[in-house]
């Protein structure tokens, strides 16, 4: 099983740091052994459904992190610290993410971002680059 690096969409790549990659691998390897998808080389290349799929397979990671370990800040420590804060919108509900701070919520917004940029790599037909270790 190897570890997934970064995800390159167009000119635009995330690099996954150790507790997301690890975090939403498992779940990336169950979705290319399910789709054949072979893993022998170090990148991996998807286009047109196996982008819908992979933005399916990391919107659920994203959903049970932020509904299991997200915490919501309190309204004095937002005032506090602003600048630490991102607004993430998922299932119509906006969640307000440390990304700075806690490890759960980068991993939060990483996912989110790399969500938004999936969504456009699909409907403009683009191809995605997985790079795994």
């Amino acid at each position: 099983m190897k570890k997934i690096v970064s995800i390159k969409i167009k000119e635009q790549e995330v690099v996954l740091d150790e507790y997301t990659s690890s975090y939403i691998s498992n779940s990336l390897n169950l979705l290319f052994l399910n789709e054949n998808i072979s893993i022998k080389k170090n990148t991996i290349v998807l286009q047109d459904d196996l982008i819908f799929k992979l933005r399916n397979t990391i919107l659920n990671c994203l959903t049970t992190l932020v509904e299991n370990l997200h915490i919501e800040p309190s309204i004095k420590e937002i005032q506090k610290n602003p600048t630490r804060f991102e607004k993430i919108v998922l299932n119509k509900k906006v969640y307000k993410v440390n990304y700075r701070m806690s490890e759960v919520d980068r991993s939060c917004y990483v996912l989110y971002c790399l969500l938004l940029s999936l969504e456009n790599a699909n409907n403009n037909h683009e191809y995605v680059l997985i790079n795994l270790d």
